[in-house]
């Protein structure tokens, strides 16, 4: 079962529509209750859980999952904003990532357990079906998997790759930092710690 904002959310994002409606005409993009051509070019055309991890490890990519609801205002805040944004389609479009997007039924497959609200987002290493990577958001109410903007996620995905293949790790604002979580340690040796990412 999964849970969402309360109809006070919903307000808010009315708040919102309202604020970009009134915009000066191009200036921002209308809210979309869906992700755009733009995104879901990348996703996989099936999100069965058992598929997409075959295609991970043959691919040798890692799997970025959204799990959303309909009629949900942080799923849709979440779509909007990867719709508006730009720096997760400029990783996307770099083909480093198996995207799956499971909505309502599709995403019980997916849904972390104990972990009932939506959205989540979970990024797993190819070959590992058991457990998603510690990667975390900063949601302040414990819902470690729940990400609803773009910079949070963007930032996941940079720490995926670094874990992956090394290189300069990504850093961000301080105030957002996980609580320490789980490590993984990857097949090429390099150990994320959610608290450290």
């Amino acid at each position: 079962m999964f849970l969402c904002r309360p109809a006070s959310s919903l307000v808010l994002l009315a708040l919102i529509e309202v604020a970009l409606l009134v915009a000066p005409a191009g200036a921002q993009p209308k809210p979309s209750k869906g992700f755009d051509a733009e995104m879901t070019q990348y996703f996989l055309s099936s999100t069965k859980k058992a598929e997409a991890h075959k295609y991970s490890k043959f691919n040798r990519q890692p799997l970025l999952v959204i799990v959303t609801r309909s009629s949900c205002a942080d799923s849709d805040a979440l779509k909007l904003a990867l719709n508006s944004g730009s720096e997760v389609k400029e990783i996307l479009a770099k083909g480093r990532f198996a995207v799956v997007h499971a909505e309502d039924s599709e995403a019980n497959e997916w849904q972390v357990p104990y972990q009932g609200y939506s959205p989540q987002v979970t990024f797993w290493a190819p070959g590992d079906e058991q457990r998603p990577m510690p990667i975390t958001g900063n949601d302040p109410h414990g819902k470690p998997h729940h990400i609803t903007d773009e910079e949070t996620l963007a930032w996941g995905m940079k720490n995926v790759l670094w874990g992956l293949d090394g290189g300069p790790r990504p850093v961000r604002d301080s105030s957002k930092k996980p609580k320490d979580r789980l490590h993984h340690t990857l097949s090429n040796g390099r150990t994320i710690d959610g608290g450290e990412l």
